[in-house]
């Protein structure tokens, strides 16, 4: 089952990947670094507020799902959540028509507005989607949404720049996604509201709600710098250089998560003893892709930019990819790996202290660096401050619960792996960057796992061989 939930979750992460690079090619194409730099900071606080806001509820729905199922729950769990969904959504859109008389640009705060809510109750159904273990489902919710997105996107910057349509948009695209799947609040009762539950909710998802404002601002904090202490078009370059990183990166390491974690925790719940295998098997995986991925960014880093940034951004933004990569790769790692300790043993109030501290020492990285450094201040503040973050979760995490790692030996057979790649990938230089950049690509994935094979990492030739006898 995990490996046809990996399948799954992969295929549907790997077409909408191609939309929004699609999307990011098009719109850095279409707008200047200026403009770009304030589309994604509203796509950017739409995001990350819906997070806040409805996250403190949602997260509670994916931890005790199947508990709530044993007891046949499950529809008092549903229905308490939506209708709680139903209500912080209400009390956003007036608290926002409140405060539009006193905005500088009231088309851009209300389409922002209307984008948050949007995506709260699509990722509340592709929540729905995930934990209950209908990758297919999920598959085709995030289709549509993409392709959704990627056709108004495309009709509106043909027709205007204007960045609040941009924004309205593309929250046409997750409401339409999220109406295909109205027919699973069908057993959505009023009735069926539980204040207890709700007490519970804000109990374990607080903490993590808290955790999720403080990561907001490391998120955002790099972005603001660079519009207060420098300037719109190094807002641009970085915008766009990070964006086509984490979508890079963490569109394949999100597939991994999605389909592992349900897994885990239901394996946690009924056997606990059973969880140490899944997530070892997890992180060998996860690891091993990421530090891939992450070496593969190093050595065609330039080729990227130009490829899917365009003239306005590629060269101007290509420098700051390296440096980026580096802080989503130990935020990824954090996030899809040594938080999981929090949330398995139900101490997510723990990951406070490391939050907090982690965002404290953001800041003032960022503000200095920004001051002094400009934009290349902040990509050295995203490294800095994610490996703060991932050493501090790291330290707390082990006091809950023992995350297994890889061995000294594996980790040096990846070592060697990524390096033998990235020697021979960066040597590699044709007429075209498309063509060098293809080139780079499948030579990478063929030199790379070829490596691992060979020098047996995790005894993954041993492994192959077995099955090869076997089948």
């Amino acid at each position: 089952m995990l490996i046809k939930h990996t399948i799954i979750y992969g295929v549907s992460k790997v077409i909408p990947a191609i939309s929004s690079m699609l999307l990011l090619a098009m719109i850095t194409r279409y707008l200047t670094p200026e403009d770009y730099g304030i589309y994604s900071l509203c796509v950017l606080v739409a995001t990350s507020l819906s997070g806040i806001f409805y996250n403190i509820i949602s997260i509670y729905y994916s931890r005790f799902y199947f508990e709530y199922r044993k007891s046949s729950n499950d529809s008092v769990l549903l229905s308490t959540i939506a209708l709680s969904y139903s209500v912080i959504s209400v009390f956003i859109l007036l608290i926002t028509l409140l405060l539009l008389p006193i905005a500088s640009n009231k088309t851009i705060v209300f389409s922002t507005s209307i984008l948050l809510v949007s995506i709260a109750f699509y990722e509340f159904i592709q929540k729905i989607h995930n934990t209950t273990l209908l990758p297919k489902k999920y598959f085709y919710t995030l289709l549509v949404k993409s392709l959704l997105s990627i056709t108004l996107i495309f009709i509106v910057i043909s027709l205007s720049s204007e960045i609040e349509f941009l924004i309205l948009s593309l929250s046409l695209s997750f409401f339409g996604a999220t109406i295909l799947n109205i027919s699973l609040f069908q057993a959505v009762k009023i009735k069926f509201y539980s204040k207890a539950l709700i007490k519970s909710a804000f109990a374990y998802g607080g903490p993590l709600t808290l955790t999720l404002m403080m990561i907001m601002v490391i998120n955002i904090i790099g972005r603001v710098s660079l519009n207060t202490f420098s300037s719109p078009e190094e807002l641009g370059l970085y915008s766009s250089a990070y964006d086509f990183t984490l979508l890079s990166m963490g569109t394949l390491l999100s597939v991994i998560h999605l389909a592992n974690f349900p897994q885990i925790i239901k394996i946690y719940t009924n056997k606990k003893y059973q969880s140490i295998v899944a997530l070892k098997n997890h992180f060998t995986v996860l690891f091993t892709i990421s530090s891939a991925m992450l070496f593969g960014l190093f050595a065609s880093y330039n080729e990227f930019a130009s490829v899917f940034m365009g003239d306005n951004f590629g060269p101007k933004a290509s420098f700051l990819i390296p440096y980026i990569a580096t802080g989503v790769f130990f935020g990824l790692l954090k996030s899809f790996y040594f938080d999981y300790a929090f949330q398995l043993c139900k101490r997510t109030d723990m990951q406070l202290y490391s939050v907090i501290f982690s965002t404290v020492c953001s800041v003032f990285l960022h503000v200095g660096l920004v001051i002094y450094y400009g934009v290349l201040g902040a990509a050295v503040a995203c490294v800095i401050s994610f490996f703060i973050y991932l050493c501090t979760t790291f330290l707390l995490g082990r006091k809950l619960m023992k995350l297994p790692l890889l061995s000294i030996r594996d980790n040096f057979k990846l070592f060697v792996s990524v390096l033998l790649m990235f020697s021979i990938v960066n040597s590699l230089h044709f007429e075209s960057d498309i063509s060098t950049l293809i080139a780079k690509i499948l030579s990478g994935v063929l030199i790379f796992t070829s490596s691992i094979i060979i020098l047996n990492f995790s005894n993954l030739r041993t492994l192959l061989i077995r099955r090869s006898t076997n089948g």
